[in-house]
């Protein structure tokens, strides 16, 4: 039998069917005691256990494969710069959020390339890591102005406050220390200490800076030739 109506007491409730849907309704009063309820086991249906839609539904959320392949795609961005292990974490966590925010959810698969290399660069920037936006766009064979872009809309859709960027003599010497120019590395003649190749690379873009050469122009072009300038020039009857 079914429970009595809990408006009146009354013990008059009568199964009602309206459309598709199946009512409990008390004669007495008109109170609807259940309606549109769906029910587990034999004794709710005969007491009319209401359970909740979402619980006969609900699944566990499998995360999006394009997630998925975006998270990996950034662990490695944040390997090859040599990122350390916080920093990565810091990624990926911008980038799942990042990911789920309204104005990326749809974005086509190039975007959401973009978007992981610009959640790196956020991040080196928030943690004052030499990495140009350059880099990240050849190592995601993007298209740097649209990086930019993308980079931008990022920082105004999460509100991140990002540190300026680096500066030329910054990035010139994380990219001193990525050469290898060691003795069991090259031949002799070819054999260089960092902190020369630092000291004259820095010397060499302050001149340029000086003749306007390093106005409007691309970092990582400037500096490499700067770099490949002052190595020559430190032992130049050998290396010219």
């Amino acid at each position: 039998m079914p429970p009595p109506c809990s408006e009146c007491g009354s013990n008059s409730v009568v199964e009602d069917e309206l459309y598709s849907q199946t009512q409990w309704v008390c004669q007495d009063c008109g109170s609807v005691i259940a309606e549109g309820t769906f029910t587990t086991t034999l004794s709710e249906e005969q007491y009319s256990t209401a359970v909740p839609y979402y619980i006969t539904t609900e699944v566990t959320k499998k995360p999006c494969p394009n997630l998925l392949k975006g998270l990996g795609r950034v662990r490695s961005l944040c390997r090859i710069l040599r990122l350390s292990r916080d920093m990565e974490s810091e990624v990926t966590s911008l980038y799942e959020r990042a990911y789920q925010h309204p104005v990326f959810l749809k974005g086509h698969l190039m975007k959401k390339e973009m978007l992981g290399g610009s959640c790196v660069l956020s991040v080196c920037r928030q943690n004052n890591w030499p990495v140009a936006i350059g880099t990240i766009s050849m190592l995601l064979d993007a298209d740097p102005a649209s990086m930019g872009t993308v980079y931008n809309e990022l920082n105004k859709a999460l509100n991140i406050q990002n540190k300026t960027p680096c500066s030329f003599t910054e990035l010139l010497e994380s990219h001193c220390h990525e050469y290898k120019l060691g003795p069991s590395d090259v031949p002799d003649f070819c054999v260089e200490s960092v902190g020369r190749l630092v000291q004259r690379s820095t010397a060499l873009l302050e001149l340029a800076s000086d003749v306007w050469l390093v106005t409007g122009r691309q970092p990582l072009p400037l500096i490499t030739a700067c770099v490949y300038v002052a190595w020559q020039s430190l032992k130049p009857m050998v290396r010219f």
